[in-house]
């Protein structure tokens, strides 16, 4: 396996993305390759064990980190806006197909949690798409707020997406939130991850803390993940699609991306792995290796 640096446009040429790409051993003629990226406010580091398992089983791996984060360029730091992340993941992956390494013919996605509802919709209208994992995906971001919150304080957000905008008329700065509940956090303090599993894995997780992660975000990235809604692609997915779900998932609920699945009419599964929760997936131990085994399967029939 060789691991090198890598650097790529975003979609409109006005800022740089970085990661890397891994190139399996042992092979002489180009492999296929998966591109993979992280999930809301998260970190490419943290996936590093996700790209060596694929690239052990003889997949090259673009793993990059989106705009805004980590070592790629963008302003203001820590805003996600799906939009720009689907388009940026377009040109990931052009530079995969670019790569000497790897087969154009034979390019895969996986996305997990914010990504992976990036994947569905690529999925949708990109057809060089070939076959897609999408882990705990993000479906339909107003039905999430609305399940987690409630109606009134999906109403409370709106209010404060309204007032961010009041912000920037007045030219001030974005306002930011936690992106994961610390300890020492007064109570009622909002963040993102709020959970002790999603505390372990940002703090404790087999990558321990990203050096250039930071713990907070742009608060008007809420509205952009509210507005986020992948629903009106199922019908337009042609690759074959496999989708894994946590059976104990608390974050983003399994009945959306269920439903979301049956109306796709490309060939399709859904792996389900019990116990395991929202950030567990990506912990050895704890549903990392069910996910990665039929990930690997799915990309190997459909891929090889």
């Amino acid at each position: 396996m060789t691991v090198d640096e890598i650097e790529f446009p975003s979609y409109e040429g006005t800022c740089t993305l970085r990661g890397r790409a891994y190139v399996p051993g042992g092979h002489d003629g180009p492999v296929p390759v998966v591109v993979a990226s992280h999930g809301m406010g998260d970190s490419a580091d943290r996936l590093v064990i996700v790209a060596e398992w694929l690239c052990r089983n003889g997949f090259g791996v673009v793993l990059y980190d989106h705009r805004n984060f980590g070592p790629s360029d963008g302003l203001p730091r820590g805003e996600f806006d799906p939009v720009t992340q689907c388009r940026d993941m377009q040109m990931a992956l052009t530079y995969a197909q670019s790569h000497p390494r790897f087969d154009a013919d034979r390019v895969g996605l996986w996305g997990t949690s914010f990504s992976g509802g990036h994947v569905l919709a690529l999925a949708g209208y990109d057809d060089r798409v070939k076959a897609v994992v999408a882990q705990t995906p993000w479906i339909a971001g107003t039905v999430i707020a609305e399940q987690a919150i409630g109606k009134e304080g999906l109403a409370s957000f709106r209010g404060m997406f309204h007032e961010e905008r009041r912000r920037t008329l007045e030219g001030k700065r974005p306002s930011r939130l936690k992106q994961v509940l610390m300890p020492h956090d007064p109570p009622g303090t909002f963040a993102l991850v709020d959970t002790k599993e999603g505390y372990d894995y940002a703090i404790n997780g087999p990558a321990g803390v990203p050096a250039q992660w930071e713990n907070s975000f742009t608060a008007r990235s809420l509205e952009h993940a509210v507005e986020f809604d992948v629903r009106s692609y199922a019908e337009r997915i042609a690759p074959p699609t496999l989708m894994i779900l946590a059976g104990g998932d608390r974050m983003i609920p399994g009945d959306m991306a269920r439903a979301f699945l049956e109306e796709v009419r490309a060939t399709k599964s859904l792996v389900e792995i019990p116990g395991a929760e929202h950030h567990s997936l990506y912990v050895p131990g704890r549903g990392f290796e069910q996910s990665m085994e039929a990930a690997t399967r799915w990309f190997s029939e459909h891929l090889a």
